[in-house]
């Protein structure tokens, strides 16, 4: 009977590789769909819109960058940390379902 190796966990090295290159991935395939977000909103702007409409998703636009960044630099120097991936799920997690608050809160606070 031939032994067949045990399936590879989330917790070990391999799953950590992973999980940063899904981290990068992800955060790169999002900066794609806000920046074309950003450029057909652009696009479709009226005169009567006001100026810092679009100041959320420069916000997230930058978020977005700065982890794909990180995530690439580690991926890029072979280091892999998990509290650079789980400071990154929370830190997109967060974008992802407090988008509304954090929109509020630039609308509130822009000048």
């Amino acid at each position: 009977m031939e032994k067949s190796s045990p399936r590879p966990t989330l917790f070990t090295k391999r799953g950590l590789e992973l999980t940063t290159k899904g981290i990068a991935i992800y955060a790169a395939f999002n900066i794609i769909v806000v920046f074309a977000k950003i450029m057909a909103d652009k696009a479709n702007m009226s005169a009567l819109v006001p100026d810092g409409v679009l100041y959320p998703y420069y916000g997230l636009l930058a978020i977005y960058l700065f982890m794909t960044l990180l995530n690439g630099w580690f991926i890029f120097k072979g280091k892999y940390y998990w509290l650079v991936a789980i400071a990154s799920i929370i830190i997109l997690l967060a974008c992802r379902f407090y988008y509304l608050e954090m929109a509020n809160w630039i609308y509130a606070n822009a000048v």
